[in-house]
């Protein structure tokens, strides 16, 4: 009797021995399934960051290119309206009214220009800072 009923408490751990392996097997290749996720995953994440930050350099020097050609124009058109108004001061001296006021003109819509450019040129600096933080 007691050969038998050790022999079914054998046969009852190895059943059970059995299982376990069978489970340890599945979840070992569960894990092995998840390290190749996971691997994928960091060369994904690496490859994205890789590209923000190439996006982010290039937009950087985009918007520096820009406000580059900004702050030229606005010295262009500077000196323009310098020029204008010495030719009005010129005109006003030589001639009468009609030739003053077209300067006059001319000198309004240059100093709108630079208005705007003074403007827009606040605006891009503000664009890049936010992009740098």
């Amino acid at each position: 009797k007691k050969q038998k009923y050790w022999q079914q408490a054998a046969e009852k751990l190895k059943s059970k021995l059995q299982e376990k392996c069978e489970d340890y097997n599945k979840l070992n290749q569960t894990c092995a399934g998840y390290k190749i996720l996971i691997e994928r995953l960091e060369r994904e994440k690496h490859t994205l960051e890789s590209r923000v930050k190439g996006l982010r350099h290039t937009s950087h020097d985009v918007i520096s290119k820009r406000v580059e050609m900004l702050h030229l124009e606005n010295d262009r058109l500077v000196l323009e309206n310098e020029n204008l108004s010495s030719r009005l001061q010129m005109q006003h001296l030589h001639s009468g009214g009609l030739g003053a006021a077209m300067l006059e003109e001319k000198l309004q819509a240059q100093e709108k220009k630079i208005a705007i450019l003074e403007v827009t040129n606040k605006v891009q600096l503000y664009v890049n800072l936010l992009v740098v933080v």
